[in-house]
This record gives structure tokens, sequence and C-alpha cells, in this order.
């Protein structure tokens, strides 16, 4: 084991296709997503459960909502 791979858990030499990228949203997949929050909230879903549900990280659904 090599010291990258100890301290990061990563293989240095592992394909960097197996990495995660960012993830960017259209504006329909984006205006679905907060349709379906408003949906979830009338519910009592918590923004975390539907950020969990949908994928969307909580950070960017939490940014969404206070821009629309």
């Amino acid at each position: 084991m090599g010291l990258i791979q100890f301290i990061y858990g990563v293989d240095a030499k592992a394909d960097k296709s197996a990495t995660r990228g960012r993830r960017t949203y259209s504006a329909d997949e984006k205006a679905s997503i907060l349709a379906n929050w408003k949906k979830a909230e009338a519910e009592g879903k918590t923004k975390a459960d539907f950020s969990k549900d949908t994928g969307v990280t909580y950070q960017t659904l939490f940014k969404w909502i206070k821009e629309s």
C-alpha cells in the first residue's frame, strides 16, 4: 500500500473515470426537481431526505430553493 492510498484511500494508478465528476442539471431538470420538492415539502418531507431520494446534494437543493 502506497502513501497516497493510505492517506486518501485511493489508488494512484486507478482509472480516472472511476472518480465522481460534477453533475450539471438542465433548466428543465432543475424546474422538475423544484416542482417535486414543493410537493414533497407539502407532504412534510425534509430537504435532507428529499435530496437523498433525488440524488441532488443538499447544498444544491438549498441554493435552488433560495434562488426561486
